[in-house]
């Protein structure tokens, strides 16, 4: 089984340029004929309100830890990871219509996570791994939610994607922008073959360090 990954904080709704490439993509023909299932991973931001009014308005909620809703022995399912690392989880299914052409449509998974209160032995031991891997300093950014959040959600990531689909799926992991960095860099992390791809959109911090740069400008004109 041929599964697709998208890590990205607009899994629940289209915000921006994310959404619109994901709603187009994943109701294309050529997409849907090669992937058996398509996932979208993010965080479950703080309140949760509006995502889950979102929520409703596109898919439907088959599970929330935070609020008791169980449709399906999910708890069952995943109560050993939220157990393991103090989490929040919230699983469903999103509808997705090619704004284009109506008649292309798509139902992906969606996982969020809410990690503000994550067990901080574990948390502390995947900066540990990033920094022994990596090298990548998060002590660096005690302050910056932004990061951190993204980070947080990396720690449960597989072990959440093997609970839902098993060990052996065909796994493509695709990060969207530096939001799906961590998640990738967890699935390199634990040794396996999965195909990792970075997706880079705008790449608004490359462009302005480009156009930015005084020899740069002869070229844009």
């Amino acid at each position: 089984m041929k599964i697709a990954v998208h890590i990205t904080h607009e899994s629940v709704k289209k915000i921006g340029g994310i959404g619109a490439v994901l709603q187009g993509l994943c109701t294309t023909q050529a997409y849907q004929g090669f992937f058996d299932k398509t996932l979208f991973y993010g965080p479950l931001f703080k309140g949760g309100g509006d995502i889950l009014s979102d929520f409703t308005e596109a898919g439907e909620i088959l599970f929330s830890s935070s609020n008791g809703k169980d449709r399906g022995d999910y708890g069952k399912l995943f109560h050993e990871i939220m157990q393991k690392y103090a989490i929040d989880i919230l699983y469903g299914k999103r509808e997705l219509v090619n704004e284009f052409d109506p008649n292309k449509r798509a139902s992906v998974d969606v996982v969020l996570v809410e990690t503000r209160t994550m067990n901080p032995v574990e948390l502390a031991k995947f900066k540990y791994r990033l920094w022994e891997k990596f090298a990548i300093q998060s002590d660096l950014y005690p302050y910056d939610w932004d990061y951190e959040q993204y980070l947080r959600i990396a720690v449960p990531f597989m072990e959440i994607l093997e609970r839902l689909y098993g060990a052996d799926g065909e796994y493509y992991h695709f990060a969207h922008e530096y939001m799906g960095v961590p998640s990738v860099l967890s699935v390199i992390m634990a040794g396996k073959t999965h195909q990792t791809i970075f997706v880079a959109h705008e790449v608004s911090t490359a462009r302005f360090e480009v156009e930015s740069h005084p020899r740069a400008r002869h070229k844009f004109l």
